[in-house]
């Protein structure tokens, strides 16, 4: 049994426990599921009407997109959720600018094709300062 079969079978066993709440610390188990990368633990938390995932501003697919956890961003887009364009009011912490500074395009282009996205002027500077050719629909640089 390999460590993500060890890991889900332990969350299967917590969640059977009518004592453990999954989005106890707002949601806290959400978040370090979503920050480590592990997108069947994620999966199966989303499954529980207890979890939030726009718990915190966000906070698990921030987290998710700061550390370039595409397969979970994509996990957590697909509730329908999550606000690919939110940030923590606390701190300015936008999810485009975590997914931007990972340098993984996919990671982006699946926050920004979204119909709920939006980016500022400062992101899509910050998106020109990166490998802009393989953004490039053409040899010009134009999108």
């Amino acid at each position: 049994m390999n460590d993500d079969e060890t890991l889900g079978r332990a969350v299967e066993a917590l969640l059977l426990c009518p004592e453990v709440d999954p989005a106890d610390y707002r949601n806290y188990a959400l978040c370090m599921a979503a920050k480590r990368g592990h997108v069947d633990v994620v999966a199966r938390l989303l499954q529980d009407v207890r979890v939030n995932p726009s718990d915190e501003q966000h906070r698990a697919l921030r987290l998710a997109c700061k550390e370039g956890c595409v397969d979970v961003v994509q996990r957590l887009m697909q509730t329908g959720k999550v606000d690919p364009s939110c940030k923590s009011d606390v701190c300015m912490d936008y999810a485009v600018e975590h997914a931007i500074a990972t340098g993984d395009h996919s990671l982006v282009v699946t926050l920004l094709t979204d119909d709920r996205a939006s980016i500022t002027n400062a992101q899509v500077i910050r998106l020109y300062e990166c490998d802009w050719g393989a953004w490039s629909s053409d040899e010009d640089g134009d999108i």
